[in-house]
């Protein structure tokens, strides 16, 4: 999905957005950048129960946090809380996935079109950093879904975190304890089978190979080369001399100044 730039003497690109890119591959971008809104909405909702924070404070305070910080708050966070080890072995996971998820995300929508032909864009970041993503359809309706997938394994975190809170503000003897406990294992268990659901998703596509970039290129020449190829249009048909005119012709000569007695005096 992303990759470090890589130099060629080849670009097929016209500079119009919407001719270079087809309406699915628009449609795709829109989606990608939207279901990442959600995922962090997910992370910043998880992280504020976790920190034991009300709405207003949540908003105010993780807003102004970089999200590798919040994933990194949000593990500190649960093992401050003792969970079990393999729940937070799953939690950096999925946090760790988001971050890669999000730097796809950050090349899609900073990119411009590098070659129409082969669904490829270009980035430029800090310290001159260059790098190539895809914008093929697949690349984004893929990348779509596993964010969509993140977006839902760190909703099944604010339920846990949420759970938590509710049973640290309740003696022990509360008879409402047991009520929590249980929707706390739910939310557990939720977040396994969404996160087992994710890792069950088709892998993103891989950068095209150098074949298929020449297969890619030649079936765009081609196309071009069409595009540029008008037929002769079909000559009319004249309507020429009528019959009676051909009839005539040749055989009434004009008289010669010269002959049949008119020589000049």
């Amino acid at each position: 999905m992303k990759r470090a730039y890589t130099e060629r003497k080849t670009h097929r690109r016209t500079g119009d957005i919407k001719r270079d890119l087809s309406s699915d591959q628009l449609a795709g971008i829109g989606a990608v950048a939207l279901a990442y809104n959600y995922v962090e909405s997910s992370l910043d909702r998880a992280l504020g129960l976790a920190l034991g924070m009300g709405p207003e404070l949540r908003l105010r305070l993780v807003t102004r946090i970089r999200s590798e910080d919040k994933t990194e708050l949000l593990k500190l966070a649960a093992a401050d809380m003792n969970l079990p080890s393999d729940l937070r072995e799953d939690l950096a996971e999925t946090s760790s996935y988001f971050l890669t998820l999000k730097g796809y995300r950050n090349g899609i929508i900073h990119a411009r079109v590098l070659d129409a032909a082969l669904g490829l864009g270009e980035v430029r970041g800090r310290g001159a950093r260059h790098w190539e993503v895809l914008l093929t359809k697949d690349a984004l309706d893929g990348l779509y879904e596993h964010l969509k997938a993140v977006a839902n394994e760190l909703a099944s975190w604010i339920l846990i975190w949420y759970q938590i809170r509710q049973l640290m503000s309740r003696e022990a003897d509360d008879p409402e304890r047991s009520k929590f406990e249980k929707a706390l294992l739910g939310a557990c268990s939720q977040y396994q089978a969404r996160r087992t659901e994710r890792q069950s998703l088709p892998k993103l596509p891989e950068f095209p190979s150098e074949s298929e970039m020449q297969e890619a290129w030649a079936k765009a020449r081609a196309a071009e080369d069409m595009a540029w190829f008008q037929p002769l249009p079909t000559p009319s048909q004249r309507s020429g001399l009528s019959e009676a005119v051909k009839s005539t012709m040749g055989t009434h000569a004009p008289p010669h100044p010269l002959r049949d007695g008119q020589e000049k005096k």
